[in-house]
């Protein structure tokens, strides 16, 4: 019986999970390539052993950020931010507190407040949070 079967075969995990692990896969590649150049490989060649564009091998190279790190800004809440909530969460889950969404929301808008913004998440801020 195949891990699979009890859903039909098809594969596990959400859309956004599968994109964060790509996107994931992807940052890496770009560090391995960026070590390949530092040992004295060419743009191309460390670009074609992990799979990347040349030109994209050359801007990440030379400073230019990654998508996610470009728009940080425009996030609710900072990496760090959301570290200190999913730690809170987990200190709250350890208690063996029942977490919803107007637990985790209220938090993240007093985390919010603290930090000056007179901002709130929205209604699917939760979605992206959690997934």
């Amino acid at each position: 019986m195949s891990p699979n079967s009890d859903r039909g075969g098809r594969p596990r995990g959400t859309k956004a999970q599968k994109k964060k692990e790509a996107d994931t896969r992807h940052e890496e590649a770009f560090k391995r390539a960026i070590e390949d150049r530092e040992n004295g490989s060419t743009f191309h060649a460390a670009a074609q052993r992990q799979g990347l564009a040349e030109s994209s091998l050359w801007h990440r190279q030379n400073g230019r950020q990654s998508r996610a790190e470009a728009h940080e800004h425009m996030r609710k809440l900072s990496s760090v931010e959301e570290t200190e909530l999913w730690d809170w969460l987990r200190e709250l889950d350890g208690w063996g507190i029942h977490l919803t969404h107007d637990i985790i929301t209220s938090r993240a808008n007093d985390i919010l407040m603290e930090r000056g913004s007179n901002q709130t998440v929205g209604r699917t801020w939760i979605r992206k949070f959690m997934s």
